[in-house]
């Protein structure tokens, strides 16, 4: 009989070895056929969603289709995604697709969680361009032929304006950071 439990274990954990080799499978071809770094579990609700709605991938994009790392700030590239990952998979809907998506997302069970946000207009940001070189926002470039880049960059403004610093070093009560260790190079 603990035999039998024993051979039952094991069947059982291979099961799940190669149920999660073949998701692992899935993510590395999702990622091999697409230049955004969004996981395809969310990807695929957002594609059910437009799906089902009627409505074309680029009317909700996410936060992370619309945001790209500089070259020039590669060496913050763990930092900031880290930073910003759940921010990055969030997506954003028309104002005028709001209550159609909500009540879709409300009504159905999309096997999974997906956050999204309403597009409202903001005001042009010109005056929320930092001279400093060392905040996030200026570490990274924007789509800015998406309806949406001006919405993104505000909300980075608002909710990430923080300083990029090599070493720890104490802010003031009203700065926020983030860090990143020294290379060896």
């Amino acid at each position: 009989d603990a035999l039998n439990k024993d051979i039952y274990d094991q069947q059982r954990l291979l099961e799940i070895c190669k149920s999660e080799h073949k998701t692992a499978l899935r993510e590395l071809d999702f990622y091999s056929k697409n230049a955004t770094k969004i996981p395809s579990n969310v990807s695929d609700i957002r594609d059910r969603i437009t799906k089902d709605l009627k409505i074309k991938s680029n009317q909700l994009p996410f936060v992370g289709e619309l945001i790209q790392l500089k070259k020039a700030e590669k060496k913050w590239e763990f930092s900031i995604e880290r930073v910003l990952h759940s921010f990055a998979l969030c997506m954003i809907v028309p104002e005028a697709l709001y209550k159609k998506v909500n009540k879709y997302v409300n009504d159905t069970d999309l096997k999974g969680r997906i956050v999204y946000f309403k597009h409202t207009k903001v005001e042009s940001l010109k005056e929320l361009h930092s001279k400093d070189s060392d905040k996030l926002i200026t570490k990274l470039m924007f789509n800015t032929k998406s309806p949406f880049y001006e919405w993104v960059q505000k909300r980075l403004y608002d909710q990430y304006n923080y300083s990029c610093c090599l070493l720890y070093t104490s802010p003031s009560p009203r700065d926020l950071s983030t860090s990143r260790m020294p290379s060896s190079a």
